[in-house]
């Protein structure tokens, strides 16, 4: 597997570094957050930090080539979480700004908008089957 998401690291490398600018905390607690209350997704973290050099404190697990076919589907469902969760927004009032008079628009607060997310994968033709897994589960999640 070492192959792996070989076209989506380039993404995902690019999404952590503005999910911690965004949020300004580091992306392992962010990635925790978003898996938390899901005990087998949380289970599975470990597998990040062999695609993506992560590295989660208090994780005990160490990844095995038996235990990465177990795995496959929660790290699957994890990465595709944490596209979607970036995506989300709380303020309604970003994404469907309404106007107090026809005369005066009210301001979106652009500090808080997420911009929309284009997902560019170069090469296609190149991916592995696993990397295909992962955009069907985009598409399905997203």
């Amino acid at each position: 597997q070492e192959d792996a998401f070989n076209g989506w690291i380039p993404v995902f490398s690019s999404l952590f570094v503005a999910y911690e600018k965004r949020l300004g905390k580091k992306i392992t607690a962010i990635i925790k957050e978003i898996v938390s209350g899901q005990d087998d997704l949380y289970e599975s973290l470990y597998v990040l930090e062999q695609y993506f050099g992560l590295e989660f404190d208090d994780l005990t697990n160490q990844t095995t080539s038996e235990d990465f076919e177990l795995e496959k589907d929660s790290l699957l469902l994890i990465l595709a979480k944490i596209l979607s969760a970036y995506t989300d927004s709380d303020d309604e009032e970003i994404d469907r700004p309404r106007r107090k008079s026809k005369s005066t628009p009210v301001k979106k607060n652009t500090e808080s908008h997420v911009p929309p997310v284009l997902i560019y994968l170069d090469d296609a033709q190149y991916l592995d089957s696993l990397s295909w897994e992962l955009v069907a589960e985009v598409l399905h999640t997203c």
